[in-house]
């Protein structure tokens, strides 16, 4: 038995329902196949800002650990005071960047099941 729900979308421009694999719509005459390709391009895109995003997750790490890493040479509370701003700035980095590579991930998931 086909599917009736899958064999069948829906025209964006005038609403009517046409079969699945019909490049135009027999209603209205709209190219069905261009909205396929600005969906492919905005999963590229956030597939785009999903890897900028754990790439930003990164350099937070790398930067918490130049927080310890990193002693100036004095003991003044300065220096101290430098080294927990790194590390603060670092956590701060990995949640901030974690969360939009989450966000991008999830909408490249939900854009993916509209292919």
């Amino acid at each position: 038995m086909v599917n009736k729900v899958k064999d069948i979308q829906v025209c964006p421009k005038c609403g009517k329902e046409i079969p699945q694999k019909t490049n135009y719509c027999p209603s209205c005459g709209s190219s069905l196949q261009t909205n396929t390709i600005m969906l492919q391009e905005k999963i590229v895109e956030a597939r785009h800002k999903e890897t900028e995003a754990f790439v930003g997750c990164i350099l937070g790490v790398v930067v918490f650990l130049m927080g310890f890493v990193i002693r100036l040479p004095s003991s003044s509370p300065i220096a101290g005071f430098i080294n927990f701003l790194f590390i603060i700035l670092g956590i701060v980095m990995m949640i901030i960047m974690a969360v939009f590579s989450q966000h991008y991930s999830n909408r490249r998931k939900n854009l993916l099941k509209g292919l």
